[in-house]
């Protein structure tokens, strides 16, 4: 245990772990069996990880990961019988930033289930187990806040301090390995550099990219004080490197860089600030941060070139043969001495914490299959709206949170359709042609705001319109005001101009979009069931991911439309000549109706990647 950048992970991998595997300390070391994992935010699942062998196919990966994942589900018992399956005279399981298993791991039961497993198994494999934890000093007492099975006593017992280096310590640590390369280094520039970080916590990491810089930008054969002054000294040079890195990329993309970085640090909670790993497709948040965008500056970011961020990946939980991308900062001292970085996330804490608070919920709801019970309700669902309409522009949530409260919204308004079901028949009245006056006016109205909002306006105003379509109105004779308080609004979009829209994501369940213009509109991940899209024109409309099941496509124009696992499935009047032809739209993974039969749903797959 020691202070963040103390070099507590150095001594555990490059020194005992080193030692163990030459097997001259202790003898026979050399035959124990070495497992390494981090918490993050499923510890359990992180654990099973590390006791699935590398260089495995992935279908080997896959089986050995499911039963691992099975035996640790029986809790300390089963990691016993992990140990104890081990030919190995002993396991060393070694968890690094243990202090993940708090700052990440958002569920409390899985904690306690985690130290459990551990505290249990290690009291019952007599020596076959050595657990090996490395953590940040200033999380200690979240330790032995609780018994935690006997995390606390353990940790008491057998404490292992990493202090910070003594002068002379750090002396050897910047000569000796120059030394062995025959490299000079100037005797003012070591004084200079023991002297910056004389008492300075946690400047391990910082010395070692200082030197890193010093050795790239060495003049001959020697490290120089100049270079050093020029660098900006051991606190200016991530700086200073980390901002010129910053500058290089178009304004459009710093945006996406500020968005990365405070999305990778995690706010501390009486304790500084750290790192967190994201799934790289959490990152991504249409319409300012793409796809397409975020990966461009991952790229940059993580190239040898630069190095700010590592990237990694996992194999998923829901489907155990399929990969994910991970991005994590390469280091935290990046988090604590990176000015600009520290700017942003001191002046956007409060944001920070309510959008980090919001996609949380929407992981959660994402992990338990989507369940009803985990969606938003009261204050927080409002809360979340608010945030999502004021901070869209400048902390826009993820497309998967974004998703998550529109169901959320959903979810509400159906319930008070259920709750509210006996206003219905006191409130019946013949009034249909006053309501169909009334709402051939609104829709007037409606249409001059959709010619002048902006892009992303355009779709929350679509979104509007239709709010409420697959609501069961029982009689279309209702109070406009009750229709709308109960069932949203619900409004046509009969001839609507939205050619070149961006409706990705959108909610257009059961829309009326008859003669509507969507040409080269992205309809990416729309909902469509059930809409009307009778005689409207989708040419070269990007319907990928799009879910049109039950829409009525009669007469609907798809000329050099993009159907890329587009479900079609028992759409209404949809003919083969709509899908054939030599503007065709172009298919691939695409869902069809058992009436159309001849047509190959992956026709143009060879093509779908150039678009």
């Amino acid at each position: 245990m020691g202070a963040s950048g103390n070099g507590k992970s150095s001594v555990l991998r490059a020194g005992l772990l080193h030692q163990l595997q030459l097997g001259r300390r202790i003898a026979g070391s050399d035959r124990w069996r070495i497992r390494m994992t981090r918490p993050d935010r499923q510890p359990m699942q992180n654990l099973a990880l590390a006791f699935v062998d590398e260089g495995l196919s992935d279908l080997d990966r896959a089986e050995a990961l499911g039963r691992a994942t099975g035996l640790l589900n029986q809790g300390a018992s089963g990691l016993q019988r992990l140990v104890q399956a081990s030919t190995a005279p002993r396991v060393m399981l070694v968890i690094d930033q243990f202090e993940e298993v708090f700052t990440r791991c958002d569920s409390i039961e899985e904690r306690e289930q985690f130290f459990a497993c551990l505290m249990g198994a290690l009291s019952n494999t007599e020596d076959k187990l050595c657990l090996i934890i490395a953590m940040r000093a200033d999380f200690v007492g979240k330790c032995f806040e609780q018994p935690y099975s006997g995390l606390a006593q353990q940790i008491q017992q057998h404490l292992i301090p990493v202090l910070p280096m003594e002068p002379e310590e750090l002396r050897a640590a910047i000569g000796q390995p120059a030394e062995q390369v025959g490299l000079a280094i100037e005797p003012a520039l070591v004084t200079q550099i023991l002297n910056d970080i004389a008492g300075a916590p946690g400047s391990l990491p910082l010395l070692q990219y200082t030197l890193k810089q010093l050795w790239q930008q060495r003049q001959g054969n020697q490290l120089t004080l100049s270079t050093y002054q020029a660098l900006g000294g051991i606190n200016g040079t991530l700086d200073q490197r980390a901002t010129a890195i910053y500058h290089s990329f178009a304004p459009a993309e710093q945006r996406t860089v500020q968005h990365i970085f405070q999305q990778l640090t995690q706010l501390g909670e009486g304790t500084e600030d750290t790192r967190r790993r994201v799934f790289q497709a959490d990152l991504v948040a249409e319409p300012q941060h793409p796809a397409a965008q975020v990966q461009t500056v991952i790229d940059r970011l993580s190239s040898p070139e630069h190095r700010l961020l590592v990237t990694s990946e996992v194999v998923s939980k829901g489907d155990k043969s399929e990969r994910r991308a991970i991005v994590d900062v390469a280091h935290e001292a990046l988090i604590r001495h990176w000015n600009r970085l520290r700017h942003w996330i001191e002046q956007n804490r409060d944001r920070l914490r309510q959008q980090r608070k919001i996609e949380a919920s929407a992981i959660a709801w994402r992990d338990q299959g989507r369940k009803s019970g985990y969606l938003l309700q009261g204050l927080p669902l409002t809360e979340a709206i608010h945030f999502e309409k004021q901070q869209r522009e400048t902390f826009p949530l993820s497309d998967s949170a974004r998703m998550f409260i529109q169901q959320s919204l959903r979810h509400r308004r159906w319930n008070r359709v259920k709750t509210a079901s006996w206003l219905i028949i006191p409130a019946l009245v013949v009034v249909g042609v006053v309501e169909h006056n009334l709402r051939e006016d609104s829709v007037k109205a409606d249409y001059a705001r959709l010619e002048q909002a902006g892009k992303y306006e355009e779709k929350q105003a679509v979104e509007a319109l239709v709010q409420g379509c697959d609501a069961p109105l029982p009689i279309g004779l209702l109070l406009p005001y009750l229709a709308e308080r109960l069932f949203g609004n619900c409004r046509s979009l009969y001839r609507a101009p939205l050619a070149k829209a961006d409706l990705s994501i959108a909610d257009l369940r059961a829309a009326d979009l008859r003669y509507a213009d969507l040409r080269y509109a992205n309809l990416r991940f729309a909902y469509l069931r059930y809409a009307d899209l009778s005689s409207a024109d989708l040419n070269s409309a990007d319907l990928s991911d799009t879910n049109l099941r039950a829409a009525d496509l009669s007469n609907a124009f798809l000329t050099n439309s993009i159907l890329l696992a587009t479900d079609l499935r028992n759409t209404q009047n949809l003919q083969i000549t709509q899908l054939t032809g030599e503007e065709s739209p172009l298919l691939c993974n695409v869902a069809l109706p058992d009436t159309l039969t001849g047509i190959d749903p992956n026709r143009d797959c060879d093509q779908i990647p150039q678009i």
